[in-house]
């Protein structure tokens, strides 16, 4: 509630975007995703909507997209984050199970 009443006070105050949406990410993704992005649209250079936007789409195995986050969290931040995201991403990488062909 804390994050919608500070969103109502000032809907252009990013970090509250970027609260709501740690707030919601595992009740609800999809809008949690919207206000990652809605925090990204108002400043781009917000480092925690990057890292937790990249965090949401590795957790549903939008791998892609989550490169695509971290990347742009790179550029704005080296952060601690950044090199966690990292991190989970190879992790996820290279802990599936390899193929018949990849283990040749």
């Amino acid at each position: 509630d804390a994050f919608l009443q500070s969103i109502d006070a000032n809907p252009t105050f990013a970090t509250a975007w970027c609260g709501l949406g740690c707030a919601l990410m595992a009740t609800d993704p999809l809008l949690a995703q919207h206000a990652f992005c809605r925090a990204l649209q108002l400043d781009k250079s917000l480092p925690d909507a990057w890292a937790n936007l990249g965090l949401l789409y590795a957790e549903y195995g939008n791998g892609e997209a989550a490169v695509e986050a971290m990347d742009a969290l790179t550029q704005v931040a080296d952060s601690p984050l950044m090199w966690i995201g990292r991190g989970m991403l190879l992790e996820n990488k290279y802990s599936s199970p390899l193929t018949l062909n990849e283990a040749e």
